[in-house]
C-alpha cells in the first residue's frame, strides 16, 4: 500500500477508514484524509508504541491488518482499560 497522511484523496484513504472502521472508529468513508481520519490514526499509532507521526506507512498498514486479523477493536480495549 502507498503511503497516505493528511490532505492525501482517494481509494488508499477509502481503504484507510474502512480498516480503521474495522479497528471500531466510526469514520465517514469518503476518501479524504482528514482531520477524523488523522486523530484515528493517531490513536491506533499511540496505542501500539509506533512512532506518532498521523502517517500511514507500510508498517502502520501491516499493523492495522495484524490488529484486524486479532480481531481488535477500540471498543473492547476502552473497556479494558476501564476495569
Amino acid at each position: 500500500m502507498e503511503t497516505v497522511k493528511k490532505g492525501s484523496k482517494g481509494e488508499p484513504v477509502s481503504q484507510l477508514q474502512t480498516k480503521l472502521n474495522k479497528l471500531g472508529f466510526k469514520l465517514n468513508v469518503d476518501g479524504q484524509f482528514g482531520e477524523a481520519t488523522h486523530n484515528a490514526v493517531i490513536t491506533v499509532q499511540s496505542i501500539f508504541g509506533y512512532t506518532v507521526d498521523g502517517v500511514v506507512g507500510q508498517g502502520t498498514w501491516n499493523l492495522m491488518d495484524q490488529q484486524i486479523g486479532l480481531k481488535w477493536n477500540l471498543e473492547l480495549a476502552r473497556k479494558a482499560f476501564a476495569k
